[in-house]
């Protein structure tokens, strides 16, 4: 559903095989009719499966370059948002709440990261909206799952503790929904009870084996902010093993360094080890560079990404916008130039621009 710029939500969900049939709710009332041109929306593709994840990867990505958004962008996002606050991954007409036999309605995924947009783009109300209804999503174990009525899973829980640490405002109901996160987070990190390669790694569900990408978005979660970067990157990953005492944030990001190291800088595919995963690398090097850790391995992971931007950005002909704000937001990471970035000297801001529709 996501090809190769796999955000996780949808095809982890599949593959756990842990989705759970209930009855579809009731239609929630949206609060105008969403745009039927489409006029603003990055990507040329069919944005049924991903609509507001892409635009809102995009926004967040040229916001963190410094480059003001076009304002049809904005608009298109923001005609997205669901009366509740909420989003769906796409919408043509009124927010439905989530069925989880069509895998439709308002997720936690596609709100989080409308949120963060809409923060960076100063759009405070739409924004405070959306997190006020992933605070209100939180389940008892303190986690968050990607539909209302999944259990909780890393991917979701990352992201959505990215949206809440974004938002700027000092309350109790946030500081307690990222404390609960947080420990979910960490009560979830893997210790050497199967494997010493599983030290400090999250699967997506409990029968999942631990994974890059759902260890880096929950580190991104646990660490701060998606474009917050440490003051200090240290040269080696924490040397704890198969230590409790470890940080949450020094274990996860123990993993993506040992990851990283044994596949020559990049994190493998989830269905096929053999083949990198760039979106996963993508998201580890901003873990890293978040958490403050394993400066040696992000760097090298840099250095495979640069060569493969072409593999990661297209799906045969189409240019992915959500991978383009990604890799904006590993050039802020990294100091690497946005607009000559890699040894082709992509745009990738023109090249971002480039893909909206009239």
């Amino acid at each position: 559903m996501f090809p190769r710029f796999r955000h996780g939500a949808i095809a982890a969900v599949l593959i756990a095989g842990c989705v759970a049939l209930v009855l579809p709710s009731p239609a929630l009332a949206a609060t105008s009719a969403a745009t039927h041109s489409d006029s603003g929306l990055f990507g040329s593709s069919d944005p049924t499966y991903d609509g507001v994840l892409r635009q809102s990867y995009a926004l967040i990505g040229l916001t963190s370059v410094g480059v003001a958004p076009p304002a049809s962008a904005v608009m298109w996002l923001l005609e997205q948002q669901c009366a509740s606050g909420a989003f769906m991954a796409y919408r043509t007409d009124s927010c439905t709440a989530a069925d989880l036999s069509t895998y439709t309605g308002t997720d936690t995924n596609s709100t989080a990261a409308a949120a963060i947009a809409l923060t960076a783009v100063g759009e405070s109300k739409a924004s405070r909206a959306a997190v006020r209804w992933l605070v209100g999503t939180q389940l008892p174990d303190g986690g968050w799952p990607w539909l209302v009525g999944l259990t909780s899973d890393p991917v979701s829980t990352g992201l959505v503790m990215q949206a809440l640490r974004a938002d700027d405002r000092d309350s109790k109901s946030l500081r307690t929904a990222i404390r609960r996160g947080a420990a979910w987070i960490r009560a979830h990190v893997a210790d050497c009870s199967v494997s010493k390669n599983h030290f400090g790694g999250l699967g997506f569900s409990a029968q999942s084996v631990p994974d890059g990408f759902s260890t880096a978005a929950a580190l991104i979660g646990y660490a701060g902010p998606l474009t917050a970067l440490s003051p200090t990157q240290s040269q080696a990953a924490p040397t704890a093993q198969c230590d409790n005492r470890a940080s949450g944030a020094g274990a996860m990001s123990r993993f993506l360094v040992s990851s990283l190291v044994r596949h020559n800088g990049s994190i493998p595919g989830l269905m096929d080890a053999s083949q990198a995963d760039w979106n996963a690398t993508a998201f580890a090097i901003i873990a890293l560079r978040n958490a403050g850790f394993g400066a040696n391995a992000m760097h090298a992971a840099t250095r495979a990404l640069l060569r493969h931007v072409e593999d990661y950005i297209l799906s045969g002909d189409d240019t992915m916008p959500a991978a383009i704000g990604t890799l904006l937001l590993v050039a802020r990471a990294t100091g690497s130039a946005p607009r000559a970035f890699g040894p082709q000297r992509i745009d990738l801001v023109a090249r971002l621009l480039g893909t909206r529709r009239a």
